[in-house]
């Protein structure tokens, strides 16, 4: 998950937005995974789930920029980039949930989902999303 993650961090690096959106969502299905083959550890389990939905949210960035980029980032955004961002959002807010419940073994995850938020709520007022 890691190699993922810093693959999709080195794409957005280069403006490959697609691609940094493929290999996020490909950290998430390995989250995913991981989250329904840990039978016996309950933290572990929710800390996966939580790394999924917080890995479904920057692809949903991801997304939300490649669709404004390709639609001539003209302001306001089209729907389809403010439903994106919106539904990045969503999963934002469940890996929030899920690592508020694990707030003591690892308080950094929850502070990432947190700056996720707000970037997720700077990019819709940016792109004068309602």
């Amino acid at each position: 998950m890691v190699r993922l993650q810093q693959t999709a961090e080195d794409a957005m690096a280069m403006g490959d937005l697609q691609g940094a959106a493929l290999n996020i969502g490909k950290a998430a299905l390995m989250a995913s995974f991981l989250a329904k083959r840990q039978a016996q550890s309950q933290s572990l389990r929710h800390k996966y789930r939580g790394l999924a939905k917080l890995f479904r949210a920057q692809e949903q960035v991801y997304r939300a920029l490649a669709l404004f980029q390709q639609s001539g980032e003209h302001i306001p955004a089209s729907a389809s980039v403010c439903q994106t961002l919106s539904l990045g959002a969503q999963h934002a807010q469940t890996s929030q949930k899920v690592f508020s419940q694990l707030r003591r073994s690892d308080p950094s995850l929850s502070t990432q989902a947190a700056e996720w938020m707000t970037t997720i709520e700077e990019l819709r007022q940016d792109f004068q999303c309602s």
